[in-house]
């Protein structure tokens, strides 16, 4: 984190919002520290000390001019009960200060960029599962489930359907190991953005599967988890990354634009965060 240079407490805040994100490799940073220039006018604080310098400066009553300084609010970025690592610490600006939020931590929401990309990836892999057996509709998001394609995809996500159980009998099984319950055997990493309001609406979507449904209602139901737990959960990772990016002032979301990351994409974002940490 780089940001203009001030003269004390107040001269750190008054510019703390206005810094910049960079990734920087040895050798860039050894050239900017050389550059007289640059040195008088910038300061660049490593993402390792950039917590205690901001929760020092909290302190002081100058911060709470402009800051909400008793804690840091956490921000849940899929809601209450997804996993710790899609909660990020926000320090709040006060009303009228002119200053934007500033993000907890190292400043550089690492951890959770890096949750996000995991998430993104083990989503698509199993969105790919599910549209190589049983294709969307051509030009939409809309998934089609068949009968004769059951046992194909009960296959592709381990699930081991019993021999001679009606067609109602499997796709009741292939419910239940879908269900938000049971979505990290499915999801992998992205089975932690599941919150307690995905699992309402699961739980809702799935109904008593005990009851006599028929096979074209148990359909209904699965098309319902396929849009819920995939479609938009995409969105729903998208929409996070923004919330990210909009504390860190990078522009992570431009690569999920056109879909998740894929995996070199993701490979990119990691290697992006290790020289952050770095």
């Amino acid at each position: 984190m780089w940001s203009r240079k001030g003269e004390g407490v107040s001269g750190f805040l008054a510019n703390i919002d206005k810094g910049s994100l960079e990734n920087f490799n040895s050798f860039e940073l050894d050239a900017l520290m050389s550059n007289k220039a640059f040195s008088e006018q910038f300061d660049i604080v490593p993402g390792s000390t950039w917590s205690g310098i901001v929760e020092e400066a909290m302190k002081t009553e100058e911060a709470s001019k402009f800051y909400s300084t008793k804690s840091p609010k956490s921000i849940e970025l899929f809601g209450e009960g997804a996993g710790d690592l899609f909660t990020i610490d926000v320090w709040r600006s006060l009303p009228g200060s002119g200053r934007k939020d500033l993000l907890g931590g190292d400043g550089t929401g690492q951890d959770a960029y890096d949750a996000l990309s995991r998430a993104s990836r083990d989503l698509q892999i199993a969105k790919e599962k599910f549209v190589n057996i049983m294709p969307l509709v051509e030009g939409t998001n809309i998934f089609r489930f068949g009968i004769d394609k059951l046992d194909a995809a009960a296959s592709a996500f381990g699930i081991n359907l019993r021999e001679g159980a009606t067609p109602s009998q499997k796709l009741k099984l292939f419910l239940t190991k879908l269900s938000a319950e049971n979505a990290k055997e499915i999801l992998g990493e992205a089975g932690k953005t599941i919150s307690d309001a995905d699992r309402a609406l699961v739980k809702s979507i799935i109904g008593d599967l005990n009851g006599g449904s028929t096979p074209e209602e148990l359909q209904l139901k699965l098309d319902g988890l396929f849009t819920q737990i995939i479609i938009q959960k995409e969105q729903k990772i998208l929409d996070a990354v923004q919330t990210l990016d909009g504390y860190t002032g990078r522009n992570i979301a431009s690569r999920l634009g056109a879909g998740p990351l894929n995996e070199e994409e993701a490979a990119e974002l990691a290697a992006d965060n290790a020289k952050i940490n770095g």
